[in-house]
Order: structure tokens, then sequence, then C-alpha cells
């Protein structure tokens, strides 16, 4: 039979015939969201961790447990690498850095959850920036107290080099010069991320998003030069990124991205999203949990 013949022996279809009558989307539910089970998702000791701690604090358990993760993959940078497959492509490795963004409206207690978690680093932090001030005035003194006339040494020069393991309201030349000379990465997270992502879109900061799209890759090269300020050599542009947003404020951004207007991969670069709301409140005393325990016996 040629084509002819079976363009005017097939049945005609129609659109009714093949589509069902379309059902208004206002009718439709939204699927269940499985609740969080940290326990199960989240490794020992962090599960129990989250738990305990969200119901203390009455804070979504959400909150915690993914601030704890983040937490963690800053404290580990790029000191451990992953080969996904080694066997294919051993030269791909991929840094364990993660960035979060945790969404609720007002009062959802989302800056305590990371103030919980990030805890632990606080006080890393305070020891280097101790240690840090020690050898500077050591520098310091050495200079005062050479001889007039001796050499200088490439040390005298310049000023020991600060460690650090939180970036936290930062400039990022700032921001470039401590990932410089602390090529293990840092942590860094924001009450209000989205002020800082509003804060890209102008047109003099438009570097700045492109550098932080940079640090989320883990182990990119870059460098920075600058008049004023000179250059910096990162080897490796790693950072852990943590921050809270409102729900409405965040829907532009979806938006934005959903139609191809902006979307460069921002948001793609979170990981761990989550939207959570206040529990129910219920007064809970008991002993603090065993990592808690231990941190307080540091």
């Amino acid at each position: 039979m040629s084509a002819k013949d079976l363009l005017t022996t097939a049945p005609e279809v129609t659109a009714a015939g093949v589509w069902p009558e379309p059902e208004p989307l206002d009718t439709l539910e939204a699927p269940a969201i499985p609740a969080f089970d940290a326990l199960a998702l989240l490794p020992e000791p962090l599960g129990p961790w989250a738990a305990d701690n969200a119901e203390r604090m009455c804070a979504p358990v959400e909150f915690l447990g993914t601030a704890a993760l983040v937490a963690v993959a800053g404290l580990v940078g790029n000191r451990v690498l992953v080969a996904p497959d080694p066997e294919a492509n051993p030269t791909w490795l991929e840094a364990p850095n993660l960035w979060g963004l945790l969404v609720g409206e007002p009062g959802t207690k989302k800056s305590p959850s990371m103030e919980k978690a990030f805890a632990p680093l606080h006080s890393i932090e305070a020891a280097l920036h101790r240690d840090n001030q020690r050898r500077r005035d050591e520098w310091e003194l050495d200079r005062r107290n050479r001889r007039k006339g001796e050499p200088l040494t490439e040390d005298d020069l310049h000023p020991p080099t600060e460690e650090a393991l939180i970036a936290h309201d930062i400039t990022p030349e700032k921001l470039a010069d401590l990932l410089e000379h602390n090529p293990h990465g840092l942590a860094g997270y924001q009450d209000e991320l989205l002020g800082l992502i509003a804060a890209w879109e102008r047109p003099e900061k438009a570097g700045e998003r492109q550098f932080y799209l940079k640090l989320w890759n883990g182990l990119s090269p870059h460098t920075v030069r600058r008049i004023q300020r000179g250059s910096h050599y990162i080897p490796a542009c790693t950072l852990s990124l943590l921050g809270g947003a409102q729900p409405g404020p965040l829907s532009r951004y979806i938006l934005e991205a959903a139609r191809g207007w902006n979307n460069d991969g921002l948001l793609q670069r979170f990981q761990l999203l989550v939207q959570a709301e206040l529990p129910e409140y219920r007064r809970v005393v008991r002993s603090p949990s065993r990592l808690d325990s231990e941190y307080a016996n540091l």
C-alpha cells in the first residue's frame, strides 16, 4: 500500500480521542514531602546531634542537619578528595565542599541553627586568631630589634600569613587573600544570603558573582590582579557556604532561573536546600548529646 493510500484510509484522530479533558491546576494538590529523618539520613554522630538540638531549640531538624553538614564540609575542605570513577577517569577528583540554603519565614530559627552548627568552628577560629596575633607580635618585635645594617631576609619583608577557617561578612578581596594562605579552603555563612546575591546584580559587582561560582567548584585555580592590592594566586578555590533565605524573595530567583533570564547555575549549586516551619513547642530537659558533651570538654 502506497503512502497516499495510507493517508486516505487512515481513520481520523481528534484531540478529544487522544487527550482527556484538562483538569484545572488549582484543584491539584502538591505531593506530600516525606519527613526529614535525621537519624536515618545523617551519619553518626551528626544525626543524633541534629535531632537532639532540634528538640531542645524547638527548631526544624532540617535546619540543624543541613547546617551541620555544611560546617563539617567546611572543616574538611579539600584535605580529602573524592574520585567518582577512578577506573575510567583517574584524574577526575572532586572536593567535598557543600553549599546549603535554609528557607523559612522570619522567626523560624534559621540563624540560631547556623550558629549552633558553626559553634565548634568558631572555637577553632578563635584559637587561630590568637595564634595569628602572637606570630604578628613576634614578627614586629624581631623587626624592631634588628641591628642596623643587618641584611633583611624574605621573612622580614612579609608579615606572617593569616590562618583562618571561617569567612563571614568579608569582602571578595580579603576572601581571596585568605584563600591564598589557607589552601585547604574556608567555611562561610550569611544570615540573609539573598542580600549578598542581590548585591551581585550591580554591574560593578559582576566579577564577585563569577568568583563565587568558581569557589563552588572546589579545585579550580584562580588569579586576582589588582593595581593597589597586588596579585593573589589561589591554587584551589574551595568554599563551603551556608545561608538563610525567605520563601518570598527566593521565589523571584527561582522564576528567573526557570525561565532562563539569569540562569548561570548559581541556584543549582546549593546541593542542600531545605524549607521548614517551626515545630510545635515542647520543653525538653535531658543530658546533652555525646557530641555536645565532647565539644564542651575541648
